[in-house]
């Protein structure tokens, strides 16, 4: 076997193969008349022995004493577990090709329908924005929370997701949710998104706290301000009107 090959079948690189040699932790195989390494079964079998010596932990000079002081009576045991690594490995491919199929499905589903950026988010959050766009909920408050979404840990997404999944469930938890976006969407437009006196701003604050689950609405009071996820961001680009709702909804939270 030539030295690519055996770099391939046991996952490492040539880089890697060739610095075992250097630095004497397995022997270099005799070369054959044209140059070429030429490795045989006694020499992949200690490559590998010296790969998962050190993927544990151990210095190359015990990784060089413990292939030197072992023998080949393991020999089939070593090769079963070599096939076991190639299963993986394939298992491990096989998953990733998964995953690639199934996002590029969702972003393929999202053109025309939903934002690209819907497409990275779990199934249950894109269940509840489907929901509340069935209830309505089409403008841009909706879309920056999809995007806001796309952008967080997978982890903390699917934690938010879970506790709103009551709302995605519950058609008039929806609908309320959908009515929120679209009194917020109208203070973008026209006179009311300069009209920061207006008295339904603090009630539209108040509505919009109330329609939120109370794990996600406890952890929102509570929580320090520059701990809110893109509080800047989004309100950058908010007009006058719906930047005192956010002020007034900030009012709502405990004193820190």
């Amino acid at each position: 076997m030539r030295i690519g090959e055996v770099a391939r079948l046991l996952d490492v690189t040539t880089r890697t193969v060739r610095h075992y040699h250097r630095s004497g932790v397995v022997p270099e195989p005799a070369r054959r008349d044209n140059g070429y390494r030429d490795y045989g079964l006694r020499d992949v079998v200690l490559l590998m022995r010296a790969v998962r010596l050190a993927a544990v932990g151990l210095s190359l000079d015990e990784v060089a004493e413990a292939v030197r002081d072992d023998d080949m009576c393991d020999l089939p045991d070593m090769l079963q577990e070599l096939e076991a690594d190639l299963g993986r490995q394939e298992r491990d491919v096989r998953a990733k090709r998964d995953a690639l199929r199934n996002l590029r499905e969702r972003l393929q589903s999202s053109i025309g329908d939903d934002s690209a950026a819907g497409a990275y988010l779990p199934d249950e959050a894109r269940a509840l924005f489907a929901s509340l766009r069935t209830h309505g909920a089409e403008g841009q408050s909706l879309d920056v929370d999809r995007r806001a979404m796309s952008a967080l840990p997978a982890e903390s997404v699917h934690v938010w997701a879970e506790t709103m999944s009551d709302v995605a469930s519950d058609p008039a938890a929806s609908a309320r949710l959908a009515e929120i976006y679209r009194r917020f969407d109208d203070l973008g437009r026209g006179d009311a998104a300069t009209r920061t006196d207006d008295p339904g701003l603090p009630r539209l604050a108040h509505d919009l706290l109330a329609v939120i689950p109370e794990p996600l609405r406890r952890q929102f009071l509570d929580a320090p301000v520059d701990e809110i996820p893109f509080l800047d961001a989004v309100t950058d680009d908010l007009s006058a009107a719906q930047a005192a709702v956010i002020r007034h909804l900030l009012t709502l939270r405990s004193p820190e």
